[in-house]
């Protein structure tokens, strides 16, 4: 005879003979019988309770790897889970509910840093059978190649430097911090005031990564037009809706962004990424901070400045030595000194020498505002200047001078007064920079004791409010000599001129001097000055009292699309003894269109631009021809209507786009080929 189990509550456990099997969460009593017979007294009823737990399962969260300075929410966003320690063959189905997450990680945290996590929240977790525990989930933070900046600080004390309104802008989906600078500058006898009313403008940095760039302009838009023109062409993924535009950079660029006019322009400074250490630099502005140095902040020889970016300096620097260098991705802001204080004493420029010019000094990367005259004062041997961005709305605002084997390359120059200087000395260069000048003063020019092999490449002039009068107007000068320093084998190359503007092309005055050798090459202006007085056309070539001129070459000089063959078909005059002037029109570059057209006006949208092999061609009109030229202008490869070519075939470097629509239409872009 065996005794019997029975369970009172079937849905925590059940008994089949002398088995138990538990099948639930809760309290049971197992009683255990034995009846009797006519030879066994019925035994006594013996009851166990039986209780039985929720086992617990592991909510563990799911590891992730972060970019530095991504916002905290989007780590949180996108949190995931693992349940870990069913029984019974069940799974995820039986659990209702999801974890929300917190973390210890900010935007801020260092890349590197150890110890960061992601960690689940259960409250909001149920499931019949089972009860939860958080375990942790690693957060990994990793150096990013898209750096973009916020807020610095209080503007409290900044002057003409504030935060921008007109426009917000986000860089692959991260806000990027918007500068505005104010038209504060008074007309005064010689330099009148700009036209422009405000600038904002906006800097970040990225590398081995598209960038797409979206604005949002907080007014309506009508208009869109994009400078420099070669740059707009290029874009990727270019579009506009309402008052939203975004575009995607592939490289390095600094833009003009100009909605319905030229009043209120947005500049966008995109910058390679730059990897900065403790032992790069000995004074660091870190960010994010507002610092105010004052006047004159004192540099002792070798020293080296980091703004880093996200960093607002306001103040000057005065350095008593050589090889000082300022650089990062920050702002230097000079605009608490006024034009009036600056005349009184011009070591008030954002760098300035102390007692005598300093030699081998740098400023790479950083964008300085406001320079109550020129930017720098006192000229030294072996300059150079890296990606530097320059804006002022005073008169007297020269960019930095050149004054023997110095380097500007890669620059913006938004000023009032001459741009691309040089000042003494040979061998200097400027090359690929983007100016934007005001009513005074040169885009390019050869003054007082320079000399030899200057050269000017790869430039772009956006921008000329200048008036007609010859000293004033013209985009290239040599003048202002110095008897015994003649100035020979000067070389401006493939100049691209789109400034709406009355102001001509040359402008060369060897009084005292003797200039020879000076080639213009590969030269396209937006507009010819015919329509001008003949003293107030493209130029004047003048030779007087002790000066000479000898050897101006003109080659592939596009002046509103007309190749120069002669002075005359520029409208260039000359005075004086001028020999040996020539003209060759063979084997031109093919130069961009430099049209007013905005981009989305543009036909045929052309991506990637920086490629190994495949161009995709967006086709919103049917292409007719397509046509690969290198940067000689000679023909390499065409097809007929095509929306995807392959250059793969091609040597690696830089080349021309043309396309040709069904009407007729050319359109024009650059092509980097890896």
């Amino acid at each position: 005879m065996f005794g019997q189990l029975c369970s009172s509550n079937i849905d925590v456990a059940t008994v089949s003979g002398s088995t138990v099997t538990i099948v639930g969460v809760g309290t049971t009593t197992i009683t255990a019988s034995q009846p009797g017979n006519e030879n066994v007294a019925a035994a006594p009823t013996v009851d166990q309770i039986l209780t039985v737990n929720k086992k617990t399962l592991t909510i563990t969260a799911g590891n992730q790897n972060v970019e530095f300075a991504t916002p905290a929410t989007t780590v949180i966003n996108a949190g995931s889970y693992t349940p870990t320690g069913f029984v019974n063959n069940e799974n995820a189905t039986v659990i209702t509910g999801t974890p929300t997450y917190t973390t210890n990680y900010t935007a801020t945290t260092n890349a590197g840093t150890a110890g960061i996590y992601i960690t689940p929240v259960v409250t909001n977790m149920t499931a019949t059978n089972y009860s939860f525990v958080s375990a942790n989930g690693n957060v990994t933070i990793t150096p990013s190649n898209l750096k973009v900046y916020g807020s610095p600080g209080s503007f409290a004390g900044i002057k003409h430097l504030a935060p921008g309104t007109s426009y917000s802008v986000k860089v692959n989906g991260k806000s990027s911090f918007v500068y505005k600078s104010d038209n504060y500058w008074k007309s005064g006898d010689t330099y009148t005031r700009r036209l422009s009313d405000s600038v904002s403008f906006t800097n970040f940095e990225f590398k081995n990564e598209p960038a797409t760039v979206e604005i949002t302009c907080n007014f309506t838009v009508n208009t869109v037009r994009i400078r420099p023109n070669i740059d707009s062409l290029s874009l990727s993924n270019y579009s506009r809706s309402g008052n939203k535009i975004s575009f995607t950079l592939n490289e390095s660029k600094y833009l003009s962004i100009e909605v319905n006019n030229q009043k209120h322009p947005l500049f966008i400074f995109a910058d390679t990424t730059q990897t900065v250490t403790a032992s790069d630099y000995d004074i660091k502005f870190a960010a994010p901070g507002v610092y105010n140095i004052g006047s004159k902040y004192q540099l002792s020889a070798g020293q080296r400045v980091y703004i880093e970016g996200g960093a607002l300096v306001q103040g000057t620097f005065l350095a008593s030595g050589n090889n000082v260098k300022i650089f990062g991705r920050g702002i230097l802001n000079s605009g608490h000194i006024s034009w009036d204080e600056w005349k009184l004493d011009n070591k008030l420029s954002p760098l300035s020498n102390g007692t005598s010019p300093n030699q081998n000094y740098s400023i790479s990367g950083i964008t300085m505002t406001n320079s109550p005259g020129w930017y720098i004062n006192g000229f030294g041997y072996a300059q150079k200047f890296w990606s530097l961005k320059c804006i002022s709305w005073v008169g007297n605002s020269d960019a930095p001078h050149l004054v023997g084997n110095g380097l500007m390359q890669h620059c913006f120059i938004f000023n009032n007064d001459d741009a691309l200087i040089v000042n003494l000395g040979s061998n200097n260069t400027f090359r690929d920079c983007v100016v934007w000048k005001g009513n005074w003063g040169r885009a390019m020019i050869s003054i007082q004791k320079a000399q030899d092999n200057n050269l000017w490449e790869d430039i772009d002039i956006i921008g000329n409010e200048s008036s007609t009068s010859i000293l004033k107007g013209k985009m290239i000068a040599i003048m202002e000599g110095t008897p015994g320093y003649n100035k020979t084998n000067h070389t401006f190359r493939d100049i691209r001129i789109e400034a709406p503007t009355t102001a001509g092309l040359i402008y060369i005055d060897a009084d005292s001097m003797a200039v020879s050798n000076v080639g213009l090459e590969n030269i396209t202006a937006k507009t010819l000055h015919s329509y001008l007085s003949p003293n107030q056309g493209e130029g004047v070539i003048s030779q007087s009292k002790i000066g000479t001129v000898y050897g101006i070459h003109f080659k592939c000089v596009n002046l509103g699309g007309v190749l120069v063959n002669s002075l005359a078909d520029a409208h260039i005059i000359t005075t004086g003894t001028i020999s040996n002037l020539d003209f060759v029109n063979t084997g031109c570059k093919v130069i961009t269109d430099l049209s007013d057209e905005s981009p989305e006006q543009n036909k045929l949208i052309v991506f990637p631009t920086i490629t190994s092999g495949i161009i995709n061609i967006n086709e919103k009109e049917e292409v007719r021809t397509i046509k690969l030229f290198n940067l000689n202008g000679n023909l390499q490869k065409q097809w007929l209507a095509k929306n995807q070519i392959n250059i793969a075939d091609q040597a690696k470097g830089f080349y021309l786009l043309q396309l040709e629509d069904k009407n007729g239409k050319i359109t024009k872009c650059k092509i980097i080929k890896q």
